[in-house]
């Protein structure tokens, strides 16, 4: 009998590819597509690796996953063919010394594991990892170099010549760019002068299973919510450019005028937790909140909210407010990056300004009190991402980069791979 479990030899997980056995005898023609990441701690793009790593036909691709470090590893080993570990250690706190060396053995181990899995295809995500990969791409003369961006690059780089530099540097050897919305895309394109040819769009996708529009009445009693109480939530990071503090101050108003308001956060602490806890407290808020510092299951407390609030500074394409879309909520979101590609104003959700709590407190008060209204914004909001934000769709669309690139099929300006997000009719 054949043994299908994952096995860890010298810190690689290997597991036998979930092939047909006509695929076995093809084995050799499947396209080997390597992805380079920095780690896959619990995070957007890591995310959407593993549901792509998850989902892709195995029939057609040999996939390996390439890992700077496994220090905050979120996923389990069973979701992965092949995974190299380039460094054992996170090097983050380490002397500039001893990070240069760590990123020149981190470029020779990389060159040496694509060259072992004989990559014909490598996908590199953020910058650290794309750099490196470019120069191992090169050296190894592998066909196919896609950059995968995730970041406003307007944003997350001003005034910051070493991050231009690095964002700027695997540009020169990339076949193309892959970006996971239109507003990073088109700024490759603007800002960076890449090639709009080589630029792509692959939207990202959400598991509409796992995120359902199926309330949770015994949570909410266990978080302590009232069953009269209309529950506000947020999911993300508690890092400075989620913009927690106009939550809280726009909770504040909110209180004011809704008293059976409550407000819930979910989201692992990247620095400015305790921050938000001191200023909920000097606002007298704190019997109105619940925190849960981080969770490998956020599908649950979706299903505990009435409306879902993004107070986000800079987003590209907002994972947590495709889930709360398909966990059938209404969104009040930031107008910025991505956002309004997968938000329509005024049918699946509000969009209203960056650092702007007052127009956040405004919409979430006219959704608190028309009922109706957030039914319809949650029936919409699950419609599209049903629809226009699959998984299959996003695996598909990687599926047909990678096999369109490695041909040198046809390309076309700024495609978008998978689905284009239109209005649906209430």
């Amino acid at each position: 009998m054949r043994d299908d479990r994952p096995v860890l030899r010298g810190g690689i997980v290997q597991l036998p590819p979930r092939v047909s056995s006509k695929a076995v005898n093809r084995e050799d023609r499947r396209i080997r597509l390597a992805i380079v990441v920095h780690s896959m701690m619990r995070g957007g793009a890591e995310r959407q690796i593993f549901e792509l790593l998850r989902g892709i036909d195995r029939a057609r691709f040999n996939t390996s996953l390439v890992v700077f470090n496994t220090a905050q590893n979120a996923y389990p080993a069973e979701a992965f063919t092949d995974c190299k570990v380039l460094l054992e250690q996170e090097t983050g706190s380490a002397s500039l010394l001893r990070r240069s060396i760590s990123l020149l053995l981190a470029c020779y181990r990389l060159t040496i594991a694509l060259k072992e899995c004989k990559a014909q295809v490598v996908h590199a995500y953020l910058p650290t990892p794309s750099a490196l990969s470019a120069i191992a791409c090169l050296l190894l003369r592998i066909p196919v170099f896609i950059v995968g961006r995730r970041n406003m690059a307007s944003f997350h780089r001003r005034g910051n010549r070493v991050l231009q530099w690095a964002d700027r540097f695997p540009l020169r050897y990339a076949t193309a760019i892959a970006g996971h919305c239109e507003a990073i895309t088109k700024e490759i394109v603007e800002i960076d002068r890449f090639p709009a040819q080589r630029t792509f769009t692959i939207y990202n996708g959400v598991d509409t299973d796992r995120f359902t529009a199926v309330r949770n009445p015994r949570l909410r009693a266990e978080l302590g919510f009232p069953d009269s109480g209309f529950v506000f939530g947020i999911v993300a990071s508690f890092h400075k450019r989620k913009r927690h503090i106009d939550f809280v101050h726009a909770a504040k108003e909110i209180s004011d005028h809704i008293p059976h308001a409550r407000f819930l956060m979910i989201g692992e602490d990247r620095g400015t937790l305790r921050e938000i806890r001191q200023y909920i407290e000097a606002q007298s808020l704190a019997g109105k909140f619940v925190i849960v510092a981080g969770t490998a299951e956020p599908e649950k407390y979706y299903r505990c909210m009435d409306c879902y609030i993004s107070t986000s500074e800079v987003e590209g394409l907002s994972n947590s407010i495709l889930e709360a879309m398909a966990s059938g909520i209404p969104i009040i979101a930031t107008n910025v990056g991505g956002t309004a590609e997968i938000v329509t104003h005024g049918e699946s959700g509000i969009l209203v300004s960056p650092y702007a709590p007052e127009e956040v407190a405004h919409s979430a008060r006219l959704l608190a009190n028309d009922l109706d209204l957030c039914a319809r914004m949650g029936r919409c909001g699950r419609a599209l991402a049903e629809s226009k934000f699959s998984l299959r769709s996003m695996v598909e669309a990687h599926e047909h980069l990678y096999e369109m690139l490695l041909s040198g099929g046809p390309r076309a300006s700024c495609s978008i791979l998978n689905s284009v997000p239109d209005p649906i009719e209430k």
